[in-house]
């Protein structure tokens, strides 16, 4: 009869998750943050699961450790996206999730980076206004999705080798 619980228990996913977590294995996730719009990463993007909180670093990436298997409620929330929740099932491992991507609802503002004198493309840049950031892509263009477009917003374009721009919203529209 033993035998044959443990058998159930390996066999049956729920059973086999609780039995593993009892034992206190733990596992991993990891996953990318875009905006829906444009495909790039986003910076600064709070993401929750099982009780833990990260913030997505310059490239959109976001890693867990010390994660319990099993079904899990993923949470991502920044002001200026639409609130993405969704139900994931971790197994044994790493439990790479891939790209999350979130649908922006602020206001967008886009910037096209040329070097000033040789016309060159900036590619290197990131454009940010408070906790909003955004990077340029392969062409320059920079879309940044702003969460709160008061009049007094201000905007800042940085990149390597280049003075900074401060842009004011209100001077945008």
């Amino acid at each position: 009869l033993a035998c044959e619980t443990i058998l159930i228990s390996l066999l049956v996913p729920f059973s086999r998750y609780g039995l593993l977590n009892l034992l206190g294995v733990r596992v991993s996730s990891s996953m990318v943050i875009t905006d829906s719009g444009t495909g790039l990463p986003l910076k600064n993007i709070t993401v929750k699961l099982q009780g833990n909180e990260q913030v997505s670093d310059e490239e959109g990436k976001v890693s867990f450790q010390h994660l319990k298997q099993g079904a899990s409620q993923l949470l991502i929330e920044k002001r200026g996206y639409a609130k993405y929740e969704k139900i994931i099932t971790l197994g044994w491992g790493s439990n790479p999730i891939g790209e999350q991507q979130l649908v922006a609802t602020g206001s967008r503002y886009e910037f096209i980076l040329k070097d000033w004198l040789g016309e060159h493309i900036i590619k290197d840049a990131t454009a940010s206004s408070g906790e909003d950031v955004a990077i340029a892509d392969e062409q320059g263009k920079i879309t940044l999705t702003v969460s709160d477009s008061s009049d007094s917003a201000e905007i800042i374009i940085e990149a390597n080798g280049y003075r900074s721009e401060e842009l004011n919203i209100n001077d945008l529209n």
